[in-house]
């Protein structure tokens, strides 16, 4: 005959160790347990604390710092005013997304500090906010084997590139960026070194432009079967091929290719050549524009605000350049553009951005490492505590670094959670075992062992209600051995509801814990 017992435990709200999923169960009476006895969970209920931060006039403010001034300006900080709303674990990408396009809206070329430079707000593999300033040399195209960029017939050749077979066709002659155009404030642009041609039936002139990274634009990419119609922005030589007409450009505006109203200055291959026009496509200031330049001239051919995107779907761009003339006609110098410090397609064909909020790991190989001021500032301690840091202003003292992360000092956890929760005695040794893999709370060096694991419950914090519960029944019951040779009297009992990487979970309320005892009578 077998006998069951149920048990409930109830944490205690009053106390700090409530507070964090400690259960405590101290009886008046004698629980004896039978030899040889099971213990199995039958359900839990847990009041997650739901940090939630309301973002109001009082503490919307953020200040950032680059370099010490810019124009003259002293201290050269940048304020941004964020969104307001309330925030929790459930939307606080949407809060990330919002600080970062902000702050990346006030790079400008101005500040040389700030050109190639681009800010990711992001959660790091150690549950941490991390705010990201970082900044990538300009990336050039004069040259044969860069490994950001792929060659398809155009190479270089004293001083300028040239497609010794150009058909007309943008797919069979250009070059492309594996890295992605960067996403805070650079250019992309293209000098011409030649461009003379006055038979409209001869291939001639160049294109410039931007084109969405994307599956299938990557796929056209490497068949090489990419055409004009697929760049979201563009600025080229005339489809006439003639060096006398206007420019033309393209934009999520203007999708077909439109009379840029401003045709070639000077295009001339001789000892002026720095005199030559320059092609180029500038995010500034969160602006991004289509520019012609000639000596201390620019015009600005089409612009627009810049468009991010979401948390969900994040702009990305590729630079292209092509070319439609031989050498004869054409030729290209000059070739640079910004591009993003922390894309890893340099070594990972196209690689696919997993991480939270879209930006992995910086490549400090492509960073520039020249100090600076870099500063970040709070307007008040609330946003700055509600994100990990536990002060406003994170270098008071104005002390210039590399490219630099403001990582907050708290975990962020207690706002995104794991998305398994482990049932652990503390008290009563089971027969269960766990790996221990390495976190804050435990060492690799240890390996696995004995850990007193009653049940794990794989709840997705992500589907929770607002109110941050958690109710868990399992569909069968999973009974654990007790391994007690002799009976055993149960007068008190001390168990914890752990996250998975037995780091300890803040909890609102009284939680519950309903185990049952399955001995032999």
């Amino acid at each position: 005959m077998v006998k069951n017992t149920l048990i409930t435990l109830d944490s205690n709200p009053d106390t700090g160790e409530g507070n964090e999923g400690i259960f405590k169960a101290l009886f008046n009476e004698d629980i004896i347990i039978q030899p040889n006895s099971e213990m199995a969970m039958q359900s839990v209920s847990i009041n997650r604390s739901i940090n939630i931060i309301d973002i109001n006039s009082f503490n919307s403010v953020l200040e950032f710092q680059i370099q010490s001034s810019i124009d003259g300006e002293p201290n050269g900080l940048h304020t941004i005013n964020l969104n307001e709303g309330n925030y929790s674990r459930l939307n606080v990408i949407n809060l990330f997304t919002d600080i970062q396009n902000k702050m990346n809206a006030q790079l400008g070329l101005n500040a040389g500090k700030e050109v190639g430079t681009q800010i990711a707000v992001r959660l790091s593999q150690k549950e941490k906010v991390e705010f990201v300033m970082g900044q990538a040399k300009q990336t050039t195209f004069m040259e044969n084997n860069n490994p950001l960029l792929v060659y398809n017939d155009i190479t270089y050749q004293a001083q300028y590139l040239r497609a010794a077979n150009a058909n007309g066709n943008l797919g069979n002659h250009n070059i492309f960026s594996k890295v992605e155009f960067v996403k805070g404030c650079g250019l992309f642009q293209a000098q011409i070194r030649k461009f003379t041609n006055a038979n409209a039936a001869t291939n001639a002139g160049f294109i410039l432009g931007l084109v969405e990274n994307t599956p299938s634009n990557q796929e056209k990419l490497n068949n090489q079967t990419i055409t004009e119609a697929d760049l979201t922005y563009a600025v080229r030589t005339n489809t006439d091929n003639l060096s006398t007409s206007n420019y033309m450009f393209k934009s999520p505006v203007n999708t077909e290719y439109t009379d840029a109203g401003t045709g070639p200055t000077k295009t001339d291959n001789d000892a002026n050549t720095t005199e030559n026009d320059i092609l180029e496509i500038t995010l500034d200031k969160g602006i991004l524009a289509i520019k012609k330049h000639i000596p201390g001239t620019p015009t600005t051919i089409y612009s627009e605000t810049y468009d991010y995107g979401t948390s969900d779907i994040y702009k990305r761009y590729l630079p292209i350049i092509g070319i439609y003339g031989d050498n004869t006609t054409t030729r290209i110098s000059a070739v640079t553009s910004s591009l993003d410090p922390y894309d890893s397609a340099g070594t990972e064909e196209y690689s696919e951005h997993t991480e939270l909020v879209g930006f992995p790991i910086p490549d400090r190989k492509r960073q520039l490492t020249t100090p600076t001021v870099y500063n970040l500032i709070f307007g008040n301690i609330e946003l700055a505590n509600f994100l990990g840091f536990l002060s406003v202003n994170l270098n008071p003292s104005q002390v210039k670094t590399s490219p630099r992360i403001f990582a907050g000092v708290n975990l962020f956890s207690k706002n995104l959670g794991s998305n398994t929760y482990l049932v652990e005695l503390l008290n009563i040794p089971l027969n269960s075992y766990h790996t221990c893999l390495a976190t804050s709370q435990t060492s690799r060096s240890t390996g696995g062992g004995r850990k007193s694991i009653l049940a794990s419950i794989p709840v997705s914090e992500r589907i929770i209600n607002n109110s941050g519960q958690i109710q868990y029944e399992p569909n069968t019951l999973f009974y654990v051995s007790l391994n007690n040779q002799f009976p055993l009297n149960l007068r008190n009992i001390k168990a914890r509801i752990i996250s998975n990487d037995f780091s300890p979970i803040q909890t609102d309320g009284i939680s519950e814990i309903s185990i049952l005892i399955r001995e032999d009578a």
